[in-house]
């Protein structure tokens, strides 16, 4: 589905788009993956086929080599980690790829579940077996297991003849009244309940067609057992519904076709495990409707999520749960994780300042006050406050200066009219000595969710931005008092430069933009402009001085494999250079770094997108491969990438939207480019040299070559 397309990786085979499948692999487990082999027109002997991990080594199949049906070991490295399988050939003397699939790597995880067969329903051992081995071949998928145990004897209560009533399925929030009583009579029956795993009650039958209901997060969960012709419990059937059910109590998953999920399907026009199959007969019936996608395994395994915190009688995303909402729970429907949790075990201290801050602010200007709080007696209001360090935050963010010397469990106070609006700001520091990490600056809202240098939340009252050490222990916070706390947290993001408009921004939160409407981002000019501080344009000046001082090379000849020297800053070393010389070496002017990058190779730009290894000066920018990206900059790497030693990059001059033509500046060979004939009309054209050239950006220099990258960006920090 369209939808879908973002969740998925290109590969160009003879000359079109292919979308690489995902799959799921257990930390630091073997899996054995089957590789199907189709042969062309060609009949190319299987043997030139090569698989390989993308930038590493090459696989050697456990079973049918030089065969049609090829069996490999992948194995699953660091959760969280991803790589790609490639099979290449050599085509023209070139490697042109085939086929292939990215591996993402999770913890295996375990979960228990009780079935509790209420009266009229035969579970027996053989449906107790398959049920098991059912869900367990369903989850597997997504490196999930489940143990499958079961409590007989519970008569419940009596369900009428209509059996369990009816309740709202998409609200996923809240039990009915009859449900409630299941569980309260089930409760009292068993005597203890392990908190650490999940119950099903199985009745015969329900009203309204209802198949199951498990609300997000919650312990306990309802399934309508299905028969089949026999009369007999349908374990297949059985076993789609419960991990359907599981899928929103445990793990939070939402419908494909539900407007809040991350993409909105038709209803019915998937084989997805959260959809609603169209099979005439309901739910329980469609059992081959059992896929989990690769958002969903991400979903299965966040970071972020409690296990077994459950949720007994709020909503879902419902406001104030624990006490603060936090932004990047509340916009995606996850729950606190220990670092929020830690800052909510703090709110006696919070709202004790809220409530006493005229007192303390008065009070302090002459002395250090300690708090009246015998929880937190050693925290004091110190009349060294209002010294701007809200504001410091901001300057330091903008100058990598993101240090502080305040006072071991000091709290400063600081008034702040930001565009025409009063606000009272408590800072905290846990500390003396304060290490903001630079993980603090966020890119979108969403980013929220899984960053552990940054969390924002509020209560009705106020506002809070906390920030963390390495550890992942409260660092320093900062409270924002003003007139609607939800919007002013969300605004103090921006404020502070921790969040900036960009296309990235508008894209990441493109699912979440009616959420936060309200909030106006500022570029970092209209920022120095409200905090009353100098106009500066720090990137744009440092590439268009970097991009000013390359043109001096303009002429110098062209070098396979570089000069003299790759790193070099004389005559002698910049004499002649090679394309990706030619790029280090504008990097060290752009990104003001001591020395020219290396080594640094089109292969390595290619590895730094999987692995990252030059995102301290230069990043791929997402979606840039693509051929509708035209946010194209002065000062961006195009690269295109055919194999480890073919390939070829240069720096973007300008991008005219108007012509859709790109000028860049690039040292290329004697051959020159595939529109060679676009360059020849500018002042210098040579070849075999460093010239400007002109491209059609979706033409064959660019888009259209084969291993076209996109772009990347130059990490300035002039």
């Amino acid at each position: 589905m369209d939808a879908l397309e973002n969740f998925y990786n290109d590969i160009s085979i003879d000359g079109k788009l292919y979308k690489l499948p995902w799959k799921a692999l257990a930390a630091g487990i073997p899996e054995p993956v089957e590789m199907h082999v189709r042969r062309g027109a060609d009949s190319l002997d299987y043997s030139k086929l090569k698989v390989r991990i993308l930038g590493g080594s090459t696989l050697t199949p456990t079973t049918g080599a030089n065969t049609p049906l090829q069996t490999f070991n992948l194995t699953g490295t660091t959760p969280g980690d991803e790589y790609a399988v490639v099979a290449q050939y050599e085509k023209d003397k070139e490697n042109a790829y085939a086929g292939g699939l990215w591996a993402a790597t999770y913890q295996n995880k375990t979960f228990t579940l009780y079935v509790v067969p209420l009266p009229g329903v035969d579970f027996t051992q053989s449906v107790h077996g398959n049920l098991q081995n059912y869900l367990n071949r369903i989850y597997s998928q997504a490196v999930v297991s489940w143990n499958v145990q079961v409590i007989k004897g519970f008569t419940g209560i009596d369900l009428g003849e209509n059996g369990l009533d009816h309740a709202e399925n998409e609200l996923l929030s809240a039990y009915n009244p009859e449900m409630n009583s299941v569980i309260s009579a089930f409760k009292a029956w068993q005597g203890s309940i392990n908190s650490q795993a999940a119950y099903l009650f199985l009745v015969p039958r329900a009203d309204g067609g209802l198949q199951g209901y498990m609300p997000f997060n919650r312990q306990f969960g309802f399934v309508v057992a299905p028969t089949g012709s026999d009369g007999n419990v349908d374990a297949a059937a059985l076993a789609r519904t419960v991990a359907h059910e599981l899928g929103h109590g445990i793990f939070s998953l939402r419908h494909t076709f539900s407007e809040k999920n991350f993409v909105t399907l038709p209803q019915g026009k998937t084989d997805n495990l959260m959809d609603y199959p169209s099979t005439g007969s309901g739910l329980a019936t469609a059992t081959d409707a059992t896929k989990l996608d690769k958002y969903q395994w991400d979903l299965i395994h966040d970071p972020q999520r409690v296990w077994f915190s459950w949720l007994e009688e709020e909503g879902e995303g419902e406001i104030g749960i624990y006490g603060v909402t936090w932004l990047g729970n509340v916009l995606f429907g996850l729950y606190p994780d220990e670092q929020e949790r830690e800052i909510e075990t703090r709110l006696e201290l919070f709202n004790h300042i809220y409530q006493e801050y005229e007192n303390y602010y008065n009070n302090s200007k002459i002395k250090d006050i300690y708090l009246s709080v015998d929880k937190y007696k050693n925290w004091s209001v110190r009349k060294a406050s209002f010294q701007g360090i809200a504001k410091k935050v901001f300057k330091g963010l903008k100058t990598n200066d993101n240090t502080f010397n305040l006072w071991n469990e000091g709290i400063y106070f600081e008034d702040y009219k930001l565009e025409g609006k009063s606000y009272k700001i408590a800072i905290y520091s846990a500390r003396k000595n304060i290490v903001l990490g630079e993980t603090i600056r966020i890119k979108s809202f969403s980013q929220l969710r899984y960053n552990k240098s940054i969390k924002a939340g509020y209560t009705k009252n106020y506002g809070l931005i906390s920030f963390y050490d390495t550890e992942g222990k409260m660092n320093m916070v900062i409270q924002i008092i003003g007139e609607s706390s939800k919007k002013d947290v969300t605004q103090w993001l921006n404020y502070l430069g921790l969040i900036l408009p960009s296309r990235e921004q508008e894209k990441e939160d493109k699912d979440i933009i009616d959420k936060i409407l309200e909030v106006i981002l500022h570029d970092i000019n209209k920022l120095n402009e409200i905090w009353g501080e100098k106009k500066e344009d720090q990137e744009e000046s440092a590439i268009e001085i970097a991009l000013t001082e390359m043109e001096e090379f303009l002429g110098n000849s062209y070098a396979y494999g570089g000069g003299d020297s790759r790193t070099s800053l004389d005559e002698k070393g910049t004499d002649e250079m090679d394309c990706s010389e030619f790029v280090a070496r504008f990097l060290q002017k752009a990104c003001g770094l001591e020395e020219v990058p290396s080594p640094f190779y089109t292969s390595l730009m290619l590895s730094s997108m999987q692995d990252g290894s030059f995102d301290s000066f230069l990043q791929h920018v997402k979606n840039s491969e693509k051929e509708d990206f035209k946010d194209i900059r002065p000062g961006d790497v195009f690269l295109w990438s055919r194999s480890s030693s073919d390939g070829h990059t240069g720096v973007v001059v300008s991008y005219d939207k108007e012509t859709d033509k790109v000028t860049v500046i690039e040292a290329i060979g004697i051959s020159g480019a595939a529109e060679e004939s676009l360059s020849k009309d500018i002042e210098g054209y040579c070849q075999g040299c460093i010239r400007k050239s002109i491209y059609t950006r979706t033409g064959k220099a660019l888009y259209k070559h084969a291993g076209w990258k996109g772009y990347f960006r130059a990490v300035t920090t002039k």
